[in-house]
């Protein structure tokens, strides 16, 4: 298992930071630990770099909001976005919409109506956000799809706990950010690494859904332009 230690040596390596037999500079390690954290939060925040998504479940108790982050009724890390939710009830469940802005959830005129739910919005805030439901279920389960983030790291000697595939594109995208924190000349080959590394990474993460057909509209029918038909 690869440490947090040794992708950074690696990366500052990559740059010629240090010979071979020299050894890394205490402040510019520490530089780096904070360059890598900061790294791997903004790639949470993009489903490309996100290597897994996950279920997790809560009871409606008829609350049109609940906390969601460390700590809150949803007590899980504060997820970047919602990718899908739906409604238990029994063993059925019904799928929820996902509103995408704040401007829109406020087009609701009844906020506080009782009932089957139909829609959830996510309000991230920090270090808690707000998960809103509409209508207010008052029983099954709510069950929320979302992004499997890489862990940011407090000590050198923590394993790196990624998929092996993504350990080039940390090490030479760490390279790349710590060539200017640094002001270092860093080699076009390493620049390629990065990127390729990084592609493979997001073509390994990317999912192209089925397209679906509006209501009404008939399924494997041929359209006619002249008869609207």
């Amino acid at each position: 298992m690869t440490t947090v230690f040794r992708i950074i040596e690696l990366a500052l390596r990559d740059i010629n930071t240090v010979g071979e037999d020299e050894q890394l500079s205490p402040s510019i390690i520490s530089d780096a630990l904070d360059t890598l954290n900061q790294m791997i939060a903004q790639w949470t925040t993009e489903k490309q770099y996100v290597y897994a998504q996950k279920v997790v479940m809560f009871s409606a108790n008829g609350s049109g909001s609940y906390t969601i982050g460390p700590g809150g009724t949803i007590d899980i890390a504060l997820p970047a976005k919602i990718d899908a939710a739906s409604w238990r009830d029994g063993l059925v469940d019904f799928p929820l919409q996902v509103v995408d802005s704040l401007e829109e959830w406020e087009r609701i005129g009844v906020k506080t109506l009782s009932g089957v739910p139909l829609g959830v919005f996510f309000q991230r805030l920090y270090p808690v956000g707000n998960l809103l439901v509409w209508p207010q279920a008052q029983s099954g389960q709510i069950r929320l799809v979302t992004r499997v983030g890489l862990d940011g790291y407090t000590s050198l000697t923590n394993d790196m706990m990624i998929p092996p595939e993504y350990q080039l594109a940390v090490r030479y995208s760490l390279a790349e950010l710590m060539s200017m924190s640094l002001g270092v000349p860093i080699s076009p080959d390493i620049l390629r690494q990065a990127a390729n590394a990084r592609r493979v990474m997001k073509r390994q993460n990317t999912t192209v859904l089925k397209l679906d057909m509006p209501p009404g509209v008939p399924y494997r029918r041929i359209y006619k332009i002249y008869s609207d038909q």
